[in-house]
C-alpha cells in the first residue's frame, strides 16, 4: 500500500486483519500525523518505517502483527500507546528521544 502525501490520519481499524499486507510506503512530503487505534491489527505487516511527520501511534495499531520484525520510529514521534505491539514477534526497537509518552503493555505477548 502507498499512502498519498495528503493523509494526515490512518484512521481507527483502517487495515485491521489485511492478512495480505505486507508494507506501507508513504510518498515524499508525506503529512501523516497520527495511526489511529487497532489500524494495522492482525495485519501481515512485515516492517514498518514512519515517516518524519508521525506524532501519535494510537493503542493496539500494531497488535498481533506476526510478522512484524522490524519497526523504524523517526524523531518527531511523541506518543506510543497502550498495547501498540502486542503480540507481534519485533526482534529490535529504537524509540526516539522525541518520545513523550510510551503506552501500558506496549510490549505485552511479544515472543
Amino acid at each position: 500500500v502507498v499512502i498519498p502525501g495528503t493523509v494526515r490520519e490512518i484512521r481507527k481499524c483502517a487495515f485491521k486483519g489485511c492478512g495480505k499486507l505486507k508494507a506501507v510506503e508513504f510518498e515524499n512530503g508525506c503529512a501523516l500525523r497520527k495511526i489511529g487505534s487497532e489500524a494495522f491489527y492482525g495485519s501481515g505487516l512485515e516492517s514498518f518505517i514512519s515517516p518524519l511527520s508521525l506524532r501519535t501511534i494510537e493503542g493496539r495499531a500494531f497488535a498481533y502483527c506476526k510478522h512484524l520484525q522490524r519497526i523504524e520510529l523517526n524523531e518527531g514521534l511523541e506518543e506510543i500507546g497502550d498495547r501498540c505491539f502486542e503480540g507481534s514477534s519485533i526482534e529490535q526497537l529504537m524509540i526516539p528521544a522525541s518520545v513523550k509518552r510510551v503506552g501500558h503493555y506496549v510490549f505485552c505477548d511479544c515472543p
